[in-house]
């Protein structure tokens, strides 16, 4: 945790929200890193906030009742002094359709409130603030040219995606894209349950990342390769790891495509899937 602080001291927050022990918790984990931290519980009370002193960043728990959520974001996006402002949702939030709304007027992250814990959620701060631009914006995730595109259903209707991923945001991202684009898919949590889930899903493309609890992503490409019934099941890596030495050996095990997550949308990545389907 020491990393964190280290990102975190200094740093100012303005907490708002209606969910008082998730605000409390924010507020007390944010503060022992070294944060200045505002915590209030209504929305039109945390935008006046926001304005006036133009902190780091924004948590906002939408369980807000004073003002809309989506008018919330649109006021800060419409001010030039706020609009660059770092925005994490605490959300409870289940359909592809209400996410897409709030990410088309400006909310950058978010945490399921179901899967909120006070230290993801500073993780989640520090890798914000690490990943900033010089311009003080953060980088943002498209949903407009998928809103644009309708999958092809034959393409669909042929896949059946196994993500074999252990990043809960990743992977709450990933599901939105898949249930837009209608792709049947499961995921797996860790690299010594993915062989097992394989034969009980039945896959016909798999993506894969490579560090992962338990066995590897390479072992794991190594387990499919070498098992003569699933042996040609195409594997998409979908990794932060970037290095010839990877690739090299993802090569010599005839992975089928070698994408770095830092550097690939997810369009892109939902477009190489349905390739499979064709």
């Amino acid at each position: 945790m020491t990393d964190n602080k280290d990102k975190v001291h200094g740093k100012s927050f303005v907490i708002f929200g209606g969910d008082v022990q998730i605000i409390n918790s924010a507020e007390r984990m944010l503060s022992s890193a070294g944060a200045t931290v505002v915590a209030i519980t209504t929305g039109r009370e945390g935008l006046s906030k926001v304005q006036s002193i133009h902190p780091d960043a924004i948590i906002i728990d939408d369980t807000v009742t004073d003002i809309e959520m989506d008018e919330i974001i649109a006021t800060l996006q419409a001010d030039e002094s706020t609009k660059l402002i770092p925005l994490i949702m605490i959300t409870s939030l289940r359909t592809s359709d209400d996410y897409k709304k709030l990410f088309l007027v400006g909310e950058q992250h978010y945490l399921v409130r179901t899967e909120f814990d006070a230290m993801t959620l500073v993780l989640l701060v520090e890798s914000i603030l690490r990943n900033k631009n010089n311009d003080g914006s953060t980088e943002v995730f498209d949903f407009s040219e998928e809103i644009a595109e309708e999958p092809h259903v034959d393409a669909v209707g042929a896949v059946r995606l196994l993500v074999v991923e252990d990043d809960p945001l990743l992977r709450n991202l990933l599901s939105i894209r898949l249930q837009k684009s209608g792709i049947t898919h499961e995921f797996c949590h860790s690299g010594d349950k993915a062989l097992e889930q394989i034969f009980e899903f039945k896959p016909t493309v798999v993506i894969l990342d490579l560090m992962l609890p338990g066995k590897n992503g390479m072992d794991v490409l190594l387990d499919i390769r070498t098992n003569s019934s699933i042996k040609d099941l195409p594997v998409i890596i979908f990794s932060n790891k970037d290095d010839d030495a990877e690739r090299m050996r993802a090569k010599s095990l005839k992975v089928d495509n070698f994408l770095v997550k830092a550097t690939t949308d997810l369009s892109t990545l939902v477009s190489l899937i349905l390739s499979y389907g064709k």
